[in-house]
């Protein structure tokens, strides 16, 4: 469901962007999307304003893999109640007959809101695979970065890695899903950056969606505040009750 609802916003997402952001490469662009294979030199394919979404398809990157299309999508400055940047494709195939692995970059930079201060950081990706092999395998890390470095991978806040093999599912069957929640402290502005590393046996064929999210921890004297109406409720509802 959330996959489906992604995929839907990335697309009506694309058609504007056509229409209206122009193509990669942008000045003052700081969206960027980036792939690099078998872990090398990462090569930037689209970039465009913060804030917006990055695409790229392909029917051969580096004469390996067919990029039905990937996507990245940000908020940034990011809005109530959340910051958040997310990584998806439609389909990749390796067209090989060896196993390749693509990595998939994207970061923004300018996040401002949640304010400095404490944080959750929810991170999770989950897909589907196409062609099974039993070399499949998937990999994702997302990074808040303090100096509010593009692509930075550095913390102080990170989803830390998240990995699973994927040579027992079967064509047409779930990722099993992977994520957590970690806290940390931010200061403003910062970045975000996401990572996926997808390994394709011969003629694997995968899809994934990410999503990355930082939102504001209460502090404890809010927390005590939204608590502290508890008691009189508790008189009011036993009042009513002894009225009745």
């Amino acid at each position: 469901m959330l996959r489906r609802r992604i995929l839907s916003l990335l697309l009506s997402a694309t058609s504007i962007g056509t229409i209206f952001l122009g193509g990669p490469n942008r000045a003052e662009a700081n969206l960027q999307l980036a792939l690099a294979v078998d872990g090398g030199a990462f090569s930037v394919v689209d970039s465009e304003p913060s804030g917006t979404i990055v695409t790229f398809g392909s029917n051969n990157f580096g004469g390996i893999f067919n990029i039905q299309l990937v996507a990245g999508t940000s908020n940034s400055p990011g809005n109530a109640p959340q910051a958040e940047l997310n990584i998806t494709t439609l389909k990749i195939s390796n067209n090989t007959g060896d196993t390749h692995s693509l990595q998939v970059l994207v970061g923004d930079t300018g996040f401002t809101f949640p304010p400095a201060g404490a944080v959750n950081l929810s991170s999770g990706i989950g897909g589907s695979v196409t062609t099974q092999n039993a070399n499949n395998a998937i990999s994702y890390q997302t990074w808040v970065n303090n100096n509010n470095s593009q692509n930075g991978t550095t913390g102080p806040l990170t989803s830390g890695l998240l990995s699973e093999g994927l040579g027992s599912v079967p064509n047409g069957q779930p990722i099993p899903p992977l994520g957590n929640n970690r806290s940390g402290v931010i200061t403003t502005p910062f970045s975000m950056t996401g990572l996926v590393s997808a390994t394709l046996g011969a003629g694997g064929e995968l899809n994934f969606s990410t999503s990355a999210v930082v939102t504001a921890v209460p502090e404890p004297a809010s927390v005590a505040l939204m608590f502290s109406g508890l008691p009189v409720l508790g008189l009011v509802l036993k009042r009513r009750r002894l009225q009745a």
